[in-house]
């Protein structure tokens, strides 16, 4: 529809602006069935100074003022077109007095929020009413149940104070929940940078602490390595040492500058969580072997780090400082002395620890039992057909001789240590060397070599003309002995056919004489005489050789 002219009762041109969304006018007003009320959307100026209005409906004049899209009556040309107030256009108003339905939105103002006049009880059917604030602050404080783990509800909010003691229920009797910025062993973990120097660190959180509490967790990124046994202070209380392993102290390096360390309080020590920084076994052994000290027997030895307490199963090995010379102790970081012995119950004599040699020992909860065979019983080791086999010489001789009748000369001397004899563990007895005679009348001299064990002599001889070829001969001997319940060990030649004898009898040295050095040391001796040198026969015995060495049997 164009309009010759299109501007308010002033004669200003009117604009789509000017109704908003939509326009109401009436087309030939007062001309009775001619009248129409219609309602427009679009106001376009043209440049001939006519106005096109677009959009238009058709307004039915009564309710429910339905609109259909152009006009339904036919208008001639310079028809009025007035801009009026329709029942179309009176229809968008609500009526304070008649139910009324709202098909947009209506925005309030903050402070011009409808309200009711008084407070209204809910029934049924009026389930899609608003709700007044009044009606709903008191259905969720009065209606709503507290929350569980199973159905929510109402909580209340927990003080620092109730978090700190882990308080369950607020005072409404509703369960408590914490807020964030409360929770301290959540900030406890967060991670800080320590403070201090030296062996002292520090640390300072938020919330801030006013007491230690068994199960704090506290990590810090630490500003210095540690130089020794350390502490830690937080938020100035206190410094409660820092330990690894339970109890013990930290050494130098155990917190390296800049690790990240996580530390528990345990109610007295702040517990390190995290591996120590430094190796637990070095390479240069420190935590297990030292260059010992002594003093007589008594040896010491330091490591690092040191043993809080020695536990049965622990082994160190340690450098000889001197050899001993009987019973030896060993004590550890200036702890008590502990025996060392070879075996249980069984002391050391001397000679089996031998300076700088390399000694291993195990704690069993009493003493020191070494871990390997001392040094003197494992030189040389070699076999033999007869089954047994050299552990080590303990002493030799030679070149030794006897031709005065009645005179032992002593060949070899030497102590065998207490706990060496046993089932696997004997000794050798071995040698050889020439004997010569002359016979002019009378007896036949007898040529004479005798061993005493412990207190207990075994000798062996023979007529000086019986025991050889001829008047001259070279004879050997070889014994083992071991500390045996079956019948005695005995191996080897001897002078001619003779065997050793026991004190004189002809009995074969037997086991009972030697079951009674099981557990103490035990002297040994070899010697050479001629013996019954009458009627001017000359006699001579020499030992080339004479050997007492430890044999074992597998």
């Amino acid at each position: 529809m164009t309009l010759a002219s299109f501007k308010s009762i002033d004669g200003v041109q009117l604009a789509m602006t000017d109704f908003g969304a939509k326009g109401f006018m009436t087309i030939e007003p007062g001309s009775g069935q001619q009248e129409e009320q219609i309602s427009f959307s679009g106001v376009t100026l043209n440049s001939n100074g006519t106005t096109t209005i677009s959009g238009i409906k058709n307004v039915m004049m009564l309710s429910p003022y339905t609109e259909t899209s152009g006009f339904t009556k036919q208008h001639s040309g310079g028809s009025s077109a007035v801009v009026a107030v329709t029942s179309g256009l009176l229809a968008g108003f609500a009526d304070v007095n008649n139910d009324e339905s709202v098909g947009g939105i209506w925005t309030f103002d903050e402070t011009k929020m409808p309200r009711i006049s008084a407070s209204h009880t809910y029934g049924a059917g009026e389930e899609e009413y608003l709700a007044t604030k009044r009606y709903v602050d008191g259905v969720a404080v009065a209606g709503a149940p507290n929350a569980s783990v199973t159905v929510k509800g109402i909580v209340q909010e927990a003080t620092q104070a109730q978090i700190d003691a882990r308080t369950a229920t607020g005072s409404t009797g509703a369960r408590l929940f914490p807020s964030p910025s409360l929770i301290r062993a959540s900030l406890y973990s967060d991670t800080a940078t320590s403070g201090g120097a030296g062996a002292a660190y520090t640390l300072t959180v938020a919330p801030a602490i006013t007491a230690y509490a068994v199960g704090q967790e506290f990590t810090f990124i630490s500003n210095h390595a540690s130089t020794g046994a350390s502490t830690l202070a937080v938020c100035g209380l206190a410094a409660k040492p820092i330990v690894k392993w339970c109890d013990e102290p930290l050494i130098a390096d155990d917190i390296a500058n800049c690790s990240v360390v996580k530390v528990v309080f345990d109610g007295v020590y702040m517990q390190m969580m995290n591996p120590i920084s430094r190796p637990q076994v070095s390479q240069d052994g420190i935590e297990v072997y030292a260059a010992a000290t002594n003093a007589g027997n008594n040896y010491s030895i330091t490591l690092v780090p040191a043993p809080v307490t020695l536990i049965a199963g622990m082994k160190f090995r340690w450098k000889a400082s001197a050899t001993n010379t009987g019973a030896t102790t060993l004590a550890v970081n200036g702890g008590t002395a502990k025996t060392v012995v070879l075996s249980p119950a069984t002391s050391l004599a001397g000679g089996e620890i031998v300076l700088n040699s390399i000694i291993e020992t195990t704690y069993d909860g009493t003493n020191f039992q070494m871990s390997v065979v001392p040094t003197s019983l494992i030189a040389g080791v070699s076999s033999d057909c007869k089954g047994y086999h050299s552990h080590g010489v303990v002493a030799s001789a030679s070149n030794v001789a006897a031709s005065v009748d009645g005179v032992w000369v002593p060949t070899l001397t030497a102590t065998i240590p207490a706990g060496v004899l046993s089932t696997k563990h004997g000794i050798r007895i071995k040698g050889f060397g020439t004997a010569s005679c002359t016979q002019t009348g009378g007896t036949a001299p007898t040529v004479a070599m005798r061993f005493i064990f412990g207190g207990t002599t075994f000798s062996l001889s023979a007529p000086c003309s019986a025991g050889f070829t001829g008047t001259s001969g070279v004879f050997n001997f070889e014994i083992d002995l071991f500390n045996i319940a079956s019948a005695a060990v005995q191996k080897g030649t001897y002078f001619g056919s003779q065997v050793p004898t026991n004190s004189g009898s002809s009995a074969l040295i037997t086991p009972q004489a030697l079951s009674t050095t099981v557990n103490t040391a035990v002297n040994v001796s070899i010697s050479l005489d001629i013996q019954a040198n009458t009627g001017g026969e000359a006699a001579n015995i020499t030992m080339s050789e004479a050997v007492l060495e430890y044999v074992f049997t597998p």
